[in-house]
């Protein structure tokens, strides 16, 4: 499964009769497993967003690839956002 961009994320919401999709802020990578436990035992997509002074010091390229690899092994709709 690969990152997904926001409209489509929507629509597997709505797929799952989901009124909204959460957005959850990431400040290091040790929050994320928690994320994708919680999306996994409600079904939900998540949506996660990160600051850009937060994505260059941890790194795009490893932010990215945690992410996804953690969307794919545990097949949960994932939007990585960009925040300002």
């Amino acid at each position: 499964m690969s990152l997904y961009n926001f409209p489509d994320l929507l629509q597997v919401a709505k797929e799952r009769k989901f009124k909204a999709v959460g957005s959850f802020n990431l400040h290091c990578l040790e929050m994320l497993p928690a994320y994708f436990k919680a999306a996994k035992a409600t079904n939900s997509p998540l949506m996660i967003q990160i600051s850009t002074g937060t994505a260059e010091y941890l790194g795009y390229r490893l932010l990215v690839d945690s992410i996804r690899s953690l969307s794919e092994s545990q097949q949960i709709p994932t939007c990585l956002h960009l925040d300002h």
